[in-house]
């Protein structure tokens, strides 16, 4: 791939990007300091396409949106350009629930380490996938019981350590993993959905807008930030909610299924995301997608990298070798991925022309 020059604006990159598609030249745009960068996937190509864009910069009516060429009529594709931005909006979202969470925490962290190790704060509780009744024992223990003496679960008195394995007991959705590890002889009785069933359908949604840590929001918003705004100027705000959401609801919901409720973050999302653009610069190149190739294989790298890391923790415990696993959603990551594949295979999610 290589960059063959700048355009001042988006309407000119789009009809100059569709009329490159037209001459059978692979090719896309990005935003950049100095207007519209155009890139060529060919470099064979080099050479012709930039003494097209030369003669398209002196005489932009070489593009023929508004005449015919070899028999069809190039229409040009029309940016979406509002006040209001979605992305900004979500990332906005997710960095004050972020800010408001890190002080819940430290609200929590103030009744001791024991609290902050079974206890949820307020905001995990509303949005987290599911509340199960063995939470909501946790959260009961953590407010009748003083626990600030108490650094670690082993040096809880006996009949606090007694209290905690009751409420251990009680059924709750853990996973399918979990029940693999137990040979399906605990847990497979749970119902499950337990907070869902009872209409709050947001939980659906709302666990991509949590993150762990700084790092983990970092991420993830630098990724919100690149590709949301490709798909919003392209599609708009409302294609790209619902996008959002088929990815979101769908890609929760299975990693609902394998690890239970204890889930954060958008980067199923994101990975719905970058395989969409993925897809449609292969379908539609001339739907003008700026996301360069390395950056893909870079993303579907990384997802694999830690889905094989997951893989080996979940053997080694098998295996006895370990306890516990990374905490990260590899489900939803890689059904993201194919929920992303399976949309931009929907004309409803092609860029519209005028």
């Amino acid at each position: 791939m290589r960059a063959i020059g700048h355009l001042p604006d988006e309407k000119r990159a789009s009809a100059f990007s569709s009329f490159l598609s037209e001459q059978g030249i692979e090719n896309s745009y990005e935003s950049s300091s100095e207007g519209f960068l155009i890139w060529v996937q060919d470099e064979e190509l080099f050479v012709r396409a930039s003494q097209l864009l030369e003669e398209f910069k002196r005489e932009p009516s070489i593009i023929p949106s508004i005449k015919k060429s070899k028999g069809k009529v190039l229409l040009q594709i029309a940016p979406h350009s509002s006040l209001f931005s979605l992305t900004y909006f979500l990332l906005a979202l997710c960095i004050i629930l972020f800010i408001w969470m890190h002080l819940q925490e430290e609200r929590l962290l103030q009744k001791g380490a024991v609290a902050s190790q079974i206890g949820l704060v307020s905001i995990e509780q509303v949005l987290l996938f599911d509340y199960s009744d063995q939470m909501r024992a946790s959260q009961r223990f953590i407010d009748t019981h003083d626990l600030k003496a108490y650094d670690r679960l082993e040096n809880l008195p006996p009949a606090y350590q007694t209290e905690l394995q009751k409420i251990d007991q009680i059924p709750t959705w853990q996973g399918i993993y979990p029940l693999l590890m137990n040979g399906f002889n605990k847990g497979k009785h749970v119902a499950l959905f337990h907070d869902i069933r009872k209409g709050e359908v947001w939980r659906l949604f709302t666990p991509i807008l949590l993150h762990f840590n700084f790092l983990h929001l970092l991420f993830n918003m630098s990724w919100l930030w690149m590709l949301g705004r490709q798909i919003e100027n392209r599609l708009g705000k409302m294609r790209l909610l619902l996008l959002t959401l088929a990815i979101a609801l769908i890609s929760n919901i299975a990693q609902y299924l394998m690890t239970g409720p204890l889930f954060l973050g958008y980067s199923g999302v994101v990975v719905g995301m970058v395989t969409f653009i993925w897809m449609r610069q292969k379908m539609a190149p001339w739907e003008g997608y700026p996301l360069p190739k390395s950056t893909t294989l870079f993303l579907m790298v990384f997802v694999l990298a830690i889905l094989v890391l997951g893989f080996l923790a979940f053997i080694l415990q098998m295996t006895h070798l370990i306890e516990g696993s990374p905490n990260i959603a590899n489900t939803a990551h890689i059904v993201g991925g194919i929920v992303g594949i399976c949309l931009a295979k929907m004309p409803y999610f092609s860029r519209k022309v005028r």
